[in-house]
């Protein structure tokens, strides 16, 4: 072959690139990046006040309605009937300190442990909150740290579900589920969460439905099982493993358009 042959490469044609090894590699792009830096996805139940069903607003998402379930990070919308499936990691209570909402910046000012004496120092507004001599007011919040599925299990990520004032019998029903289980570890099934109105003498609201689903395929005595559910119960697991170590933010967005 000429050199004038070597010079021009055939259409199609691709020279093979030598990668360097994974472990040889002196940088891998992720150093710098902390906590503070990724955002752990919210499922919020939409609530006919929630800015995303309103159309014409900035925060509008085509398709939402009151009664969907909304992912925070991807937008993506799940009709409140049909639900997603979880599998629930770890959980947490605890009394979340916010700023009135034309003082917030949509954060929570602060957490309070669930032993904490906070709600003592509290006095009831006539819109039934817990408000401190400051100003701001105190929200008692059960937090669901979940691994969110995809209809057939080829995909699933870390997620949260935040539930509070009318939402925590529905949070005690399903702590109630997970011990009947009697399974070693609260990673040990897959539950269905969906929607349904509720109302009462102030109004109507959805509220979330909570039913257990399969159980993940392992055998905690030899502590294998199928591979998928193997790789969901280890994500299960390593994510509860970051929770613990402090390693996920949980700032959830501001979800007060239930007002009783």
């Amino acid at each position: 072959m000429s050199k004038e042959e070597q010079a021009v490469q055939k259409a199609g044609e691709t020279t093979p690139l030598m990668l360097p090894q994974l472990q040889d590699m002196v940088t891998t792009g992720f150093e710098n990046v902390g906590v503070d830096d990724t955002a752990t996805p919210f499922l919020k139940l939409l609530q006919k006040m929630s800015p995303e069903t309103e159309k014409g607003t900035a925060d509008y998402i085509e398709g939402s309605e009151a009664g969907c379930i909304l992912n925070s990070v991807t937008k993506q919308t799940y009709i409140g009937n049909t639900g997603v499936r979880v599998v629930p990691c770890t959980f947490r209570r605890e009394y979340i300190e916010w700023a009135p909402r034309e003082a917030s910046q949509g954060a929570p000012i602060a957490r309070h442990a669930a032993t904490s004496d906070i709600l003592a120092r509290t006095s009831r507004s006539q819109d039934n909150k817990d408000v401190l001599p400051n100003g701001n007011y105190i929200e008692n919040t059960a937090q669901w740290y979940v691994i969110l599925l995809s209809d057939d299990l080829s995909e699933w990520t870390p997620a949260m579900v935040s539930m509070k004032s009318t939402q925590l019998k529905r949070a005690r029903s399903w702590m109630s589920m997970i011990r009947e289980s009697r399974a070693p570890v609260m990673f040990s099934h897959m539950y269905k969460l969906t929607s349904i109105l509720e109302q009462n003498n102030k109004g109507n609201w959805y509220s979330w439905v909570i039913n257990r689903s399969d159980a993940l395929d392992i055998n905690y005595e030899t502590m294998t099982g199928s591979p998928t559910h193997s790789e969901i119960f280890k994500a299960a697991y390593e994510f509860a493993l970051a929770v613990k170590q402090g390693e996920v933010d949980a700032n959830e967005p501001r979800d007060d358009e239930v007002p009783f």
